[in-house]
Parts: C-alpha cells; structure tokens; sequence
C-alpha cells in the first residue's frame, strides 16, 4: 500500500490508489467531514456523507455557482497553492489526506472543496479524481465548503472579510435565514448614538461568531448590521429545500 503517488502527466488514479485511499481515511477523527445522514452534523443539517470515488475529471462540474465553494477568499487564490504544488510535483500526492469534495446533484458532480489541488491536476492533464461524494441543499453547500477552506489543509490564511462576504453572499441568494424581527427591534427607539454602540457590539459579535466557524450567525449578523447602516431592513428568507 503506497500513501504517496507520483503524479504524471496525462496519468490517472488507479482503483489501487482509491483503496488506499478510503482505508487510509479517518472518519473518526473528523465526524463532522463524514456524517452518515442527515442532522449527524449538527452545523451542517442537510449534508450527507455518500462515499469516496473514482470519478472521470469531466465529470466535475466548475465555475458554477451551484455547490461551488466560491465566494471565499476576496483576495484572489489560495495563498498556499504554490506550496501545495511544489510538495505535489517533489513528493507526490498524499493519498491518505482528505480527498476533494464533490456535491452530487441530479447525477452531476459540482466542486465543492478542493479547488488549489484540482486545478493542479488540471494543469497536469490528469483524467480523473479520487473525491468524498456529498448531497446537502444550496446553503449547506455554501457553507460546508468554507468550513473546509479554512481548516483542512491546504487552508491557507483566510480572511475575515473572506468569511463574512461568503456569508453576506448566502444572504443575498436566500441560502440562509434573515430574522426581519431581530433587526427591527434592534432598530427600533434607538438614537444616532445609540445606534453606533450597537453597530460596535454587533461587529464584534459578527467577527467572534466568524472566528468560531458559526457562519449562520455571522451572516444574519451581517444583515443586521447593513439594516442598521441603511434604515431598510432586509426582507427574510428562507432556506431552500434540499436539491438532490
């Protein structure tokens, strides 16, 4: 069993290099990467954990927004990627790390995470992919892809601004729940001054809740914070259901 690969131009994962690979993954050290059904993560409700594959690298669907990690990181590229690239071309890709994450729709594999290793293996010409296959809705989309750009390797140093604008953007395409209400008594019978305290307090919430990954609530925290900025509160949305 070889953890490490070499990747060649033109080559391909072998059904080898996938056993390895799904012998090699460690579920119980990351429950919350692989949940059996849905509502076993608990942050993440609709995502399902479906299997670990072999898929032709046409097959992924990209630069889409359904199921896409994007819009994270506002400054361009993961800043690690030229390291990443340099450890794959010198070493070898290391089988038992966590593979890239599709989303399955409709039979349609969508890039969810893993966009810098990806894109190697684009440049490399390789023909397919060894990835963890994923249903969940829009919104759990959006969101278990953050998650995983900012804590699994290669992470890379993200943003606060790369969170929040990931967060502001499930807003505004109705991937997460806005509470009108909350905004509205926040509003409401409050002063000039009174309404800078209160946008100082909810930016420090909005940055404490991105910090913790509690990306829900730094969105609706966000929204609250434009509602207070402009006068206008945002109409509520709902989640969508489930796309599968």
């Amino acid at each position: 069993m070889k953890p490490i690969v070499e990747i060649k131009e033109h080559g391909a994962f072998t059904d080898q290099d996938l056993q390895t690979a799904k012998t090699l993954l460690n579920k119980e050290a990351h429950p919350h990467l692989y949940p059996k059904k849905a509502g076993d993560n608990k942050d993440l409700p609709s995502l399902k954990y479906i299997d670990t594959i072999i898929i032709p690298s046409e097959a992924i669907q990209r630069n889409t927004t359904l199921g896409h990690e994007q819009p994270v990181r506002s400054y361009g590229a993961n800043p690690e990627k030229p390291k990443l690239k340099q450890d794959i071309e010198e070493t070898g890709w290391r089988l038992y790390c966590i593979p890239i994450a599709v989303r399955e729709v409709d039979g349609d594999y969508y890039l969810m995470d893993g966009r810098p290793k990806d894109d190697i293996l684009l440049d490399k010409k390789v023909k397919n992919r060894i990835v963890n296959v994923y249903t969940c809705d829009d919104g759990d989309a959006l969101l278990s892809g953050l998650d995983l750009n900012l804590t699994q390797p290669p992470a890379g140093i993200a943003k606060e601004i790369d969170i929040i604008d990931a967060a502001h953007y499930a807003i505004k395409e109705g991937l997460l729940a806005v509470d009108e209400e909350e905004i509205l008594e926040v509003t409401e019978g409050t002063s000039d001054r009174d309404i800078a305290q209160v946008l100082a307090d909810l930016e420090t919430e909005m940055l404490e809740a991105a910090d913790e990954l509690q990306f829900e609530k730094a969105a609706q925290l966000r929204d609250q914070i434009e509602a207070l900025r402009t006068g206008k509160p945002a109409t509520a949305k709902k989640r969508p259901k489930s796309r599968r």
